[in-house]
């Protein structure tokens, strides 16, 4: 490769897809950003590697460049991930919601809501209607203009607390990439269609997979439209409908499901993370059992996965700080420009990393100061944020799961652990306010912003300041169109309930009956320290320890019960390559898997195309 230099042409024709791309996909229900893998950055990414294809017959100039392709990729999911589904999906459901539905009956009025800023919120019941009750259009202009300032604050704060993760990913990225050398398994799919040295195109048995997945595929999407077209995969089996009795009905929703993009995504995570994500799927199923046999399950929160789960984030954060600890010395040593140690030639980067993460957390902050939180209690909040979204980042960088939907809340830690009559009111109708940054994390930008860097190291891609500011671009752009996005398909097909249905009656019940420290929460919170703790020591001191920590936590996740069997397969055929093929059978094998992930993804898309246009409910990567 001669030239793998980024043009500032391509940028913009990059910035304009993203950007009507976005609108489109935040405008329609699609789930595209459930997963960790975005299906829209793939199908994008592949049409544009055949494009080149036409392009090389036509003018070598037009080729679109593998920095230009990573360019593309990138710029598009960061703009997924800033309006995805766990951030703007849910925001939008909780500025209107408890002016739409406060009664006498539940106090509202009289509880909270003279608490919550008119700035951040809408509260014209006439402007509420469209969104509640029947069709209309958002780009009305009333609705539009009462929407526009809580649209302008909120996307401020969500920009700024997006620049707060390019920059700690500035800072950890060498760590993570050239010290500690993750895998970063979710890349490898992306990487395999940009990378020119991988040649996937030229491989055969990637075209196999590829082909036989697009044609499944298609079989499962025309059963979904037309049931007497057999689907050979389609369809989940549900396990609990064999499990009705006490103590096996406590398991809950467990299904079988064939997930061609899943299997193709898990089969690049190793085979110890592999195993432990759905072996831990599998141990809390069975401690919810074990609960209700011996009479526990009437402990409130039972098994407290939640809560266990935030004890495992405060151990595995301190300890990724620890192993970075001489990598976090550099950095310091390189900002001040020490004569003994840092980096040569990297204060540039890691000084704008330093002061824009000081600068935009001031702003975060006083954001939520002028919002109505107490200061100590803001910067609890957003620490927990953002030690939740680290966590999540490292995860996809050493683990890869398909999705990493992390529901443990700070609000929930700061309510238990200080207790909320500690707090004052305004504080905490804040904490459910700012709810839509606080529970799951299936679409976080953070480890999408990472694996970038990653991939552009891989690349060799130099320009890291241009690279930055068509990250930045991004977020930007994609904040307000998923913004807009969202609010009009919500507008179209009337908006969801269900986070404020969840956070309003949570705080209403704060406020009626203020309580002080829960001990059944830190019993929990320290059972997970105890247990992560436990998993880590064995898992470093012993090679044949097949229990990750990471799996412990990944193990109770939500998306689970529709995901856990394409991962179970994946990792049987992977250890099954493995053990009797070893390493250079697993290389080999590589390319089928690429291919059955594009491919589906690929299929994935032109259906919901398809399903938008003529307005049919089509097939989706989980049989809903």
């Amino acid at each position: 490769m001669t030239d793998n230099k980024i043009r500032l042409p391509v940028i913009i024709i990059s910035a304009i897809i993203t950007f009507a791309e976005n609108y489109a996909v935040s405008s329609t229900w699609n789930g595209f950003s459930l997963n960790s893998l975005f299906i829209n950055a793939v199908f994008m990414v592949f049409l544009l590697s055949l494009l080149n294809l036409l392009l090389k017959k036509i003018s070598h100039k037009a080729v679109l460049r593998p920095s230009e392709l990573l360019v593309i990729y990138m710029m598009i999911v960061v703009a997924t991930g800033s309006a995805g589904h766990d951030t703007l999906e849910m925001l939008n459901q909780t500025i209107g919601h408890p002016f739409w539905f406060a009664t006498p009956e539940n106090e509202w009025e009289d509880l909270f809501l003279r608490d919550l800023p008119k700035w951040l919120t809408v509260q014209d019941r006439n402007v509420l209607e469209g969104f509640y009750t029947y069709n209309e259009s958002f780009f009305d202009p009333i609705v539009f203009k009462t929407w526009l300032k809580p649209i302008l604050f909120w996307s401020a704060f969500l920009i700024v607390l997006y620049f707060c993760m390019i920059c700690i990913n500035l800072i950890l990225r060498k760590q993570w990439t050239e010290n500690e050398k993750l895998s970063f398994p979710v890349a490898q799919v992306p990487l395999g269609i940009i990378n020119p040295k991988l040649s996937l195109a030229k491989s055969r048995i990637y075209w196999y997979g590829f082909g036989v997945t697009v044609l499944l595929s298609l079989i499962n999407g025309l059963h979904r439209l037309y049931p007497v077209v057999p689907g050979i995969t389609y369809g989940k089996f549900d396990l609990t409908v064999y499990f009705t009795e006490k103590p096996w009905d406590a398991m809950d929703v467990t299904y079988i499901e064939f997930l061609p993009f899943i299997l193709g995504l898990a089969y690049f995570i190793p085979v110890s993370l592999s195993f432990s994500t759905w072996f831990f799927y599998w141990f809390w199923k069975m401690e919810m059992v074990l609960g209700s046999a011996i009479g526990f399950h009437y402990l409130p929160w039972f098994p407290g996965y939640w809560t266990q789960g935030m004890g495992a984030i405060t151990v595995l954060f301190i300890l990724f700080i620890f192993w970075s600890k001489r990598h976090l010395w550099n950095v310091i040593k390189t900002v001040f420009h020490s004569k003994t140690g840092g980096y040569e030639g990297e204060s540039g980067q890691y000084t704008f990393a330093i002061i824009g993460l000081l600068l935009g957390m001031t702003f975060l902050i006083m954001f939520c100061y002028y919002a109505g939180m107490a200061i100590w209690v803001a910067i609890i909040f957003l620490s927990g944020f953002f030690v939740v979204s680290i966590l999540v980042t490292r995860a996809r960088a050493e683990l890869g799961p398909p999705t990493h939907d992390f529901p443990f809340t700070p609000s929930s830690f700061i309510a238990n652990m200080i207790g909320t009559k500690r707090l004052d009111a305004s504080s905490l109708t804040q904490l459910a306010l700012f709810k839509f940054i606080d529970y799951g994390h299936r679409s976080n930008p953070m480890p999408h912003i990472l694996e970038s860097f990653y991939m552009k190291e891989k690349l060799q891609v130099g320009q890291l300041g241009i690279f930055i500011f068509a990250m930045i671009t991004a977020i930007i752009g994609g904040t307000l169109t998923g913004m807009v996005g969202n609010l009009q398909r919500c507008y179209v097909s009337i908006g969801q309930t269900w986070v404020g249905d969840w956070a309003f009656p949570e705080l209403a019940n704060w406020l009626r009956y203020p309580s002080g420290i829960s001990y059944l929460y830190i019993i929990y919170y320290v059972a997970g320290i105890i247990v992560t703790s436990i998993l880590v020591v064995l898992s470093r001191f012993f090679v044949w320890w097949p229990f990750h920590p990471l799996g412990y936590i990944l193990g109770g996740e939500w998306m689970l019960r529709y995901l856990w069997f394409s991962i179970f397969l994946a990792w049987l055929i992977k250890w099954l390559v493995l053990k009797f093929g070893g390493l250079k059978a697993y290389r080999k094998s590589i390319p089928i898997f690429v291919g059955i992930t594009v491919g589906d993804a690929l299929m994935l898309a032109l259906w919901k195309i398809y399903g938008n246009a003529f307005n049919k409910w089509t097939l989706d990567f989980v049989y809903w």
